[in-house]
């Protein structure tokens, strides 16, 4: 069995209430880091979250705070690659479920983007390319969707494999607990996000 700490990761910004799922969900993990800040591209004027998400990170002792404001979505979720091998990413409005001993015996070995099984808004089941094994020989590359190899310097859109699957645990995510606030800010960021990320988005389609 691997022995070695388990990690996850998320990205966040005024998300108390989604927050609390997702940190509730990873209470069997040895760390969670947890990225606040505001995105360049996202419509606010505090750099920092002050909805009391970062009082809520205070909670839980296995969680790591670390402020990481006014970047792209790709360069804050480079932030959280040091701090484990491996780690889950989750997202801010994502809970993980499942059998965590069966995810670590189950856990690769082998460098690579590794998928876990995930349900999404409607309740389907698909797989999630959200597991890095050795995150120090990858970087997010121009875009949050795609990643380059550091080692071989290949670059790849991150995309969902059954071939790769690491059975164990499933992750479920739905937007229900984000204010309205937020999710309308989200479809202005969602907008402004694919501007500068067209050109690597269309390069490594």
């Amino acid at each position: 069995m691997r022995t070695l700490p388990l990690v996850a990761a998320t990205i966040f910004y005024e998300q108390r209430e989604s927050l609390r799922r997702t940190f509730e969900s990873l209470k069997d993990f040895d760390l969670v880091v947890a990225v606040d800040g505001n995105l360049v591209d996202y419509p606010a004027t505090n750099d920092l979250s002050s909805d009391g998400s970062r009082k809520l990170v205070k909670l839980y002792r296995n969680v790591c705070l670390l402020d990481r404001p006014n970047l792209t979505e790709e360069a804050k979720r480079n932030c959280y690659l040091p701090y484990g091998d491996p780690i889950l990413v989750v997202d801010s409005d994502c809970w993980v479920y499942g059998d965590i001993d069966l995810f670590k015996r189950n856990l690769p070995a082998e460098p690579g983007i590794y998928c876990v099984k995930a349900v999404n808004f409607e309740g389907q089941h698909h797989p999630c390319p959200w597991l890095i094994v050795k995150p120090q020989n990858f970087e997010y590359y121009g875009a949050h969707c795609i990643m380059k190899n550091k080692a071989t310097g290949e670059i790849f859109r991150l995309r969902g494999s059954y071939e790769r699957l690491v059975k164990g645990i499933t992750v479920r995510y739905d937007d229900r607990l984000r204010t309205r606030e937020y999710m309308t800010a989200r479809e202005v960021f969602k907008i402004r996000q694919l501007v500068h990320e067209r050109p690597a988005r269309d390069r490594y389609h």
